[in-house]
């Protein structure tokens, strides 16, 4: 997940370029991580969490997830009927 000599920003920014606007790939992803860390505390694991969700933070605050997308479940209007 890291490459040797990028640096953590351009890291993350690589990160969001390659997730392609699907903000719940980039959870899905974080989810593993996260079960894998309740498996065992491995630093690889800890970092790669790390930097996905760097890449939620930058990806929220540069609007860098795709509005329009079909998977965005949390937009789509909730009925009353």
């Amino acid at each position: 997940m890291s490459l040797d000599g990028v640096s953590e920003r351009r890291a993350v920014r690589l990160l969001v370029q390659q997730a392609r606007g699907d903000r719940l790939a980039v959870e899905t992803a974080r989810d593993h991580f996260v079960g894998l860390l309740a498996e065992d505390r491995e630093p690889t694991v800890q970092r790669a969490l790390h930097y996905v969700e760097a890449a939620l933070a930058y990806g929220d605050g540069h609007h860098a997830w795709d509005e329009s997308s079909p998977r965005r479940f949390s937009l789509w209007p909730i009925s009353t009927q």
